[in-house]
Parts: structure tokens; C-alpha cells; sequence
């Protein structure tokens, strides 16, 4: 009764969070434990469910489709502002061919690059991309090439000596500063790609 009383006269100042109380409507009700720990064992196939939803489900295809519209648009487009105007104009135009064959797999241009890029995000938690540069085309040698998530192995663990490490295919220096990634040179499951699956080490 004098719970009730001092709750009703807002004397009740007791920090607390209704999902940690108790009570009949908190039995059964489930907790993740060792968040990290339960987010690499379960990224892969939360995942894949969420790929398959987004092509098959119109609901969720819809969601998603509106998601990049709105956060990506036309695509991220910057502009110069250097003091000349010549050197603005040819930046410009460089940036316009650029945009073009920005793809290395020569798919797509900058624009549609960011669009699945986004897209991979908000199916799969995650987006990884990696930048080339062919030294033999000039004057625009950088490309960008998008890497499927499952190209990041979640199951590479290993420590590597002095405080550095291999947490997820994702390496951390001794400071805990990541320094690099372990790769599949191909997708997991394309039937084109060699039956050996073995990292490549990318460092940003």
C-alpha cells in the first residue's frame, strides 16, 4: 500500500527499467547472454534469412528498396570548390569518368556501387568493399570492389602473437586497432570458384 501511495504522489524516485523487473508477464521471457559471443554464432544464418526475405517476400523487398531510395537517392555526388575555375571544370569532368568504370567488375557505376553497398548493410548488418588499382589504366587506375559478407569468414579466431589477433576474419593489432582483413578470394557456394577456400590478408 505504501508503494502504491508514494507512486501515485510521485514520491517514488527508485531508478529502475521495467524490462529488468519481474512479475508474472517476465516468466519465460528470454535474454541474450554475452551479446558478442551470440552475434558471431548467429550473424551468418540471421543473415541469410534476411536475403532470402528481402527477394522473396514483396513486403520486406519493398522495405528495402525504400530504405536505399531514401538514404542513398541519386547517389552521393561531390563538387569542388577550388578557387579556379578551369581546375573545378577538369575535376569534374575526371570525377564524371571516374564514376563510370568505378565498378571493377564493370557491372555497374559509382552510383549503383553505393546503392548495393547499402542494400548489403541493411540485408546482412554489414558492407565490405576493397579498392584496386591497376596500374596499367590511366589516368583513373582506382576501382571498387564489392565483397559479399561471407567473403569475411565469422568462424576465423587466432591469435597471432604479441596482443594481435584474429577476431571474426578481422584483424586487430595490440591495441586493439584493426589492422586488416582475411578474405575469401571468392564467394562461399559459387560453383565457379576453386574448391579451395583459403584467406587472403587486406589491410585497409
Amino acid at each position: 500500500m505504501w508503494k502504491s501511495l508514494l507512486r501515485a504522489v510521485g514520491l517514488d524516485r527508485r531508478r529502475s527499467f521495467d524490462a529488468a523487473g519481474g512479475g508474472r508477464r517476465w516468466d519465460g521471457a528470454r535474454t541474450v547472454d554475452g551479446l558478442n559471443g551470440s552475434i558471431q554464432a548467429g550473424a551468418t544464418t540471421a543473415a541469410r534469412r534476411a536475403g532470402w526475405y528481402a527477394r522473396n517476400n514483396p513486403w520486406v523487398s519493398a522495405a528495402v528498396q525504400s530504405l536505399a531510395a531514401n538514404a542513398v537517392g541519386a547517389g552521393i555526388k561531390p563538387r569542388s570548390r577550388h578557387p579556379d575555375a578551369k581546375v573545378r571544370d577538369t575535376l569534374h569532368a575526371l570525377w564524371d569518368r571516374w564514376t563510370d568504370r568505378a565498378d571493377a567488375a564493370g557491372l555497374t557505376d559509382f552510383y549503383g556501387l553505393q546503392a548495393l553497398a547499402f542494400r548489403a548493410m541493411v540485408e546482412s548488418g554489414e558492407s565490405f568493399a576493397r579498392l584496386r588499382v591497376a596500374e596499367d589504366v590511366s589516368p583513373l587506375p582506382l576501382a571498387i570492389d564489392l565483397l559479399d559478407r561471407e567473403q569475411v569468414p565469422m568462424d576465423l579466431h587466432r591469435d597471432i602473437g604479441a596482443g594481435a589477433r584474429i577476431r571474426a576474419g578481422i584483424e586487430f593489432d595490440g591495441s586493439g586497432r584493426r589492422v586488416a582483413y582475411h578474405c575469401y578470394a571468392n564467394r562461399p557456394g559459387d560453383a565457379l570458384a576453386p574448391l579451395s577456400l583459403d584467406t587472403v590478408r587486406l589491410w585497409p
